[in-house]
């Protein structure tokens, strides 16, 4: 590769992943919402938002699971409401997250491949058709998978190999 390549695709630092301090703060968030909407008294709430962290290892933007897995793990009694709620779970998660990768991206600049570079990415050839605009340092990739005209690939930067 050349230098100016070798600038393009360097990784600073890792892009961060989710971790279970993000978790436990959108537990706590959540805890915050259920009593905000009447399902729990603040002073029954002690150990909740532990209790939510512990079972969204596995499961996040599915309440019914979400409930499930505190009635059978932590005891709870769930019922429709509690598990509705928990839908927003997913969703404060990825907030999180997203503003964690906000930050790691303007820590870490990184220019981007000119659109319609050919690239490798996850095993499959494709054409970077741009950069995504909801979520940093992102391409557009479209390959032979890509269904419609307007569909793409979201593919951090990080992740593709140039041709």
């Amino acid at each position: 590769m050349n230098g100016e390549l070798d600038l393009m695709c360097s990784k600073p630092n890792k892009r961060p992943q989710i971790t279970e301090e993000m978790r436990m703060q959108a537990s706590v968030k959540m805890v915050a919402r259920m009593v905000h909407a009447g399902l729990f008294q603040k002073h029954e709430t002690d150990g909740f938002a532990d209790d939510i962290c512990a079972a969204t290892k596995r499961e996040r933007h599915d309440g019914y699971k979400i409930a499930r897995e505190l009635e059978e793990r932590h005891h709870w009694e769930c019922d429709f409401s509690i598990a509705d709620s928990l839908e927003e779970f997913g969703g404060i998660l990825d907030a999180i997250h997203r503003d964690a990768e906000k930050k790691w991206a303007e820590e870490n600049p990184m220019t981007p491949l000119p659109e319609g570079s050919v690239v490798f990415w996850n095993g499959s050839l494709g054409t970077v058709h741009g950069v995504c605009p909801y979520r940093p340092h992102c391409y557009k990739f479209r390959n032979d998978e890509t269904k419609g005209p307007e569909s793409y690939f979201v593919v951090p930067f990080e992740d593709v190999v140039p041709t």
